[in-house]
C-alpha cells in the first residue's frame, strides 16, 4: 500500500524527492537494497536543500551491499554538512570496519564524539566495533555511555552482556541479560549469556535451562 501510494505521489510529480524517499523506505523494510539505493539517488537529485541525512542514509544502503569505499564518500559528505550528527560518523566508521580498516574505524567514531555526534546510536556501535577488537573494558565503558544517555533499549543491554561475559562480569551478565529479556522477551541472546555465566558460578542446572530457553527462542539462538 504504502508503495503505491508513493509510486502515485511520483506520477504527479517526478520530482518528488520525499516520495522517492519513502520509496526507499519501503524497499529497506524487505531488505532490497538495489532498488532502494536507486531511490535514495533519485530523492538526492530531486533535492533542493542538499539534506545531509539523505547522504547517510545512501551511506547505509551501500555498506549492505558491500559497497563500503563508496559508502565512505558519502558519510563523509553528510559529516561535511552536519558534523555533529552521529550517522555520518557511524556510518563512515562501520564502512571503514567492513574494508578491515579496525583503527581507522574507532578513530571515526571518537571524531563524532569530540565533535559532539556521541548519542547512543555511536555509542553503541562503537562499543560494538570495540568489543570485536577484543577491547572488552573499554567496550564496557562505551556501552555504559550509550545506556546512560539513550535509556537503554533491549540491544544494548543485550550488548552490554555480552561484553561482561567476555569480561567474566558474572553478575552484571545476569543483570544486563534480565534487563534486555525485561524489553524483548524473545531474544535468545541474552539467556545464552546467562547461561553461562551461570554455569560458571556453579549454577548449572539453573545455567542448562537458561541455554535451553535460549535454543527455544527461535532460529536467531545460538543453536540456530
Amino acid at each position: 500500500v504504502a508503495k503505491e501510494a508513493f509510486d502515485a505521489a511520483l506520477a504527479l510529480w517526478q520530482d518528488d524527492w520525499n516520495a522517492h524517499y519513502g520509496l526507499s523506505q519501503v524497499f529497506e523494510s524487505e531488505d532490497a537494497f538495489e532498488p532502494a539505493l536507486v531511490a535514495i539517488n533519485a530523492a538526492i537529485l530531486a533535492d533542493q536543500e542538499e539534506r545531509s541525512w539523505l547522504f547517510g542514509q545512501r551511506a547505509y544502503f551501500l555498506r549492505m551491499l558491500d559497497r563500503n569505499a563508496q559508502a565512505i564518500t558519502e558519510a563523509e559528505r553528510m559529516i561535511s554538512l552536519e558534523p555533529d550528527a552521529s550517522n555520518g560518523h557511524t556510518q563512515k566508521a562501520l564502512a571503514l570496519y567492513g574494508l578491515g580498516k579496525t583503527a581507522e574505524a574507532l578513530e571515526s567514531f571518537a571524531t563524532g564524539i569530540e565533535a559532539g555526534a556521541g548519542d547512543d546510536f555511536l555509542l553503541y556501535w562503537y562499543a560494538d566495533i570495540l568489543s570485536e577488537d577484543a577491547q572488552f573494558e573499554r567496550a564496557a565503558e562505551v556501552i555504559g555511555q550509550s545506556i546512560k544517555v539513550g535509556g537503554g533499549d533491549a540491544s544494548d543491554h543485550t550488548l552490554d552482556a555480552y561484553i561482561a561475559m567476555e569480561r567474566k562480569a558474572w553478575d552484571h551478565v545476569l543483570r544486563a541479560s534480565d534487563k534486555a529479556l525485561s524489553l524483548d522477551p524473545d531474544l535468545a541472546y541474552p539467556h545464552y549469556y546467562a547461561a553461562v555465566a551461570l554455569v560458571n558460578t556453579a549454577a548449572l542446572d539453573a545455567g542448562i535451562a537458561r541455554f535451553d530457553a535460549g535454543v527455544a527462542a527461535g532460529p536467531d539462538g545460538p543453536l540456530g
